[in-house]
């Protein structure tokens, strides 16, 4: 039998909402912008024209990178996406999943202060000395 189970996604956050329509908000800013050079005849402004280009880069990508919902079967887990391509991951696998601790707590010391280092004054000097 193949029983199969549909789960929506969370709905979005405020946060989620906010860069959403922010970058929304850009592209029609510059692409408007964009839009009335081309109309009138004259070239569009380069820093227009390429900040629409990359807010509708990364919005299309957002979409098509966004989950809409999970199927879950007896066999796997399908995570559909709002483009093309899906997910399919077997149950055995998820429940066959070992979680590994880390070795030593040191090792999260050690990336927090190597990552402290190109941050603030210690960033200056770091970057000083590489050159």
């Amino acid at each position: 039998m193949n029983n199969e189970q549909v789960f929506r996604v969370a709905p979005f956050s405020l946060t989620v909402w906010l860069w959403t329509l922010t970058y929304v908000i850009g592209f029609l800013y510059f692409g408007s912008n964009s839009a009335a050079a081309l109309s009138s005849g004259m070239v569009p402004d380069q820093f227009d024209f390429v900040l629409t280009l990359v807010t509708f880069g990364i919005l299309l990508y957002a979409w098509l990178r966004s989950i809409r919902s999970y199927h879950l079967t007896d066999k796997e887990l399908v995570i559909m996406r709002g483009g093309p391509g899906r997910m399919h991951i077997a149950v055995d696998d998820i429940l066959g999943a070992q979680a590994t601790l880390i070795s030593a707590p040191s090792s999260i010391l050690e990336y927090s202060v190597s990552a402290a280092c190109w941050v603030g004054r210690a960033g200056r000097v770091f970057a000083i000395l590489l050159t």
